[in-house]
């Protein structure tokens, strides 16, 4: 089973845009809940960079088949999809409780395990697209277009997501494309389980139910936000 270079590369500008996009998300949102905009930042893209090499050794563990690893492609992407869609609500959600606890660093430690599994399966995810290159020149075209697709998402944050959406629908936003992403991946197996469509029909009902909610949450977040700092 093969996947078209058109295809992969696609995949690999789109899927890299979206593990970088949630990662400088998660920065903004650590750094306005907790503070310290340089330390989150500098953390957040450590660990993210990091976790992508563990990730990337990790692969050596998973069957070469090809059938076997259009599937896992197909998972990888879509816990990326609801890691990236759940994280900022989780880090909101847990707030209360972070500032009601006596050991609060916990907490703080706590919300950087989404980075790392964001990582962990980014990592998984560029060695899986080079699996299904036929020669050497294709590897790196792909390389090429995971590169440009972190370069776009480095923009794309900035200049367009946050200004217009905010982290909450921006996150739902990211995650909707994640899943686009992963419905491609899912069209590339002769016989899509009933499992797969199921749990690719799940993901985007939840951050539908997600887009419908957040406008309230981040406002709320807004506000507590500015009443901390005053």
């Amino acid at each position: 089973m093969t996947i078209k270079a058109p295809v992969l590369l696609f995949l690999s500008a789109l899927l890299a845009l979206c593990s970088l996009t949630y990662e400088l998300v998660l920065a903004q949102i650590l750094a306005a809940t907790l503070g310290g905009t340089l330390l989150r930042y500098s953390t957040v893209i450590g660990l993210f960079t990091l976790s992508l090499g563990t990730g990337s050794l990790l692969f050596g563990l998973l069957s070469q088949e090809r059938q076997s690893s259009v599937r896992t492609l197909f998972l990888t992407e879509y816990g990326l999809a609801l890691m990236g869609l759940l994280s900022p609500f989780l880090i909101v959600l847990l707030e209360p409780f972070r500032l009601a606890s006596n050991v609060p660093v916990l907490f703080e430690l706590f919300y950087y395990v989404p980075v790392i599994l964001i990582g962990l399966l980014s990592g998984f995810e560029l060695p899986l697209l080079i699996a299904f290159c036929t020669n050497r020149s294709e590897e790196f075209r792909v390389l090429s277009f995971d590169y440009l697709g972190m370069f776009a998402g480095s923009l794309f944050v900035p200049l367009f997501l946050y200004p217009r959406f905010g982290p909450f629908v921006g996150s739902v936003t990211v995650s909707l494309l994640n899943t686009i992403g992963a419905g491609v991946i899912l069209a590339a197996l002769p016989s899509p389980r009933p499992r797969f469509l199921l749990a690719l029909i799940s993901a985007l009902s939840i951050a539908l139910i997600l887009a419908l909610a957040s406008q309230n949450i981040w406002l709320d977040w807004i506000r507590k936000w500015f009443i901390s700092s005053l």
